[in-house]
């Protein structure tokens, strides 16, 4: 039986290499990945029927507590969003422990937005993404 997600070891982190070094995205609170499809269509032919899949896809968002002072994770999603770059993202579900599976893929970060109380304590922000279906990998930390 495999272990229950735990959120305190649950992690999202980026590069904005294939290859290079990853970096946590500050303190995750939760994270979405959508993998789906669309545009399917059904062929139908004299006795029977057939559903077609459509394209693939992958979105989904990353909810997180701001840091201002946080010049790495945050500041390169930021980035990639203003300059309509590509970042590479790992979702880990449940850590970044050797022999924890991640899920890696190339994105676009479609949204930045930050939201936060009037009294200033706390400020939440979110990453919404859109993944290259075909870059989608599960790999297994060393």
């Amino acid at each position: 039986m495999a272990a229950p997600n735990n959120p305190g070891l649950s992690r999202v982190r980026i590069s904005t290499t294939s290859g290079g070094v990853f970096t946590n995205i500050g303190y995750v609170r939760d994270w979405g990945m959508d993998r789906g499809s669309e545009g399917g269509t059904v062929r139908k032919w004299l006795g029977g029927q057939a559903l077609i899949a459509g394209d693939r896809t992958l979105s989904g968002d990353i909810g997180y507590d701001w840091d201002d002072g946080d010049t790495n994770g945050q500041s390169i999603a930021e980035t990639a969003w203003a300059n309509g770059s590509d970042v590479h993202l790992q979702v880990c579900p449940k850590g970044t422990a050797a022999g924890a599976k991640v899920f890696q893929f190339a994105a676009k970060i479609d949204s930045c937005p930050l939201t936060g109380a009037a009294d200033g304590e706390a400020v939440e922000g979110t990453f919404g993404y859109t993944g290259d279906v075909t870059t989608l990998t599960t790999i297994t930390l060393a």
